[in-house]
């Protein structure tokens, strides 16, 4: 969908900027949402599947390039994303929505 290789390598870096600014909080999301009995073992499942995704992703990637084309690499990603969306759904408990009474938004601290 690209119509330049440059707007190509630029897609793909705000693509990895986006991705990179999803692994800071993440850690944060899982210590909020896990208690304390269970934090432990879901920030372990969380380093194990980015170690396993960062150190598979270039192998995979250089298989669907040799034995298919270049263009693969780039749906790779759609079975995976819907994979672990109903896996999430399934997985993670259902909480209310919204800030709890008394909480406001830290505007100052959120720059």
């Amino acid at each position: 969908m690209a119509p330049s290789l440059t707007a190509l390598i630029a897609s793909r870096g705000l693509q990895g900027l986006g991705a990179s600014m999803m692994m800071a909080p993440s850690a944060v999301l899982i210590s909020h949402t896990f208690g304390s009995t269970e934090r432990g073992r879901a920030l372990g499942i969380n380093a194990v599947v980015v170690s396993v995704s960062v150190s598979s992703g270039p192998v995979l990637g250089g298989y669907l390039t040799q034995y298919l084309s270049w263009e693969y690499i780039f749906f790779i990603n759609l079975p995976i994303g819907v994979i672990t969306y109903f896996w999430t759904l399934h997985t993670l408990p259902k909480q209310q929505r919204g800030r709890r009474v008394g909480e406001q938004f830290d505007a100052w601290g959120a720059r």
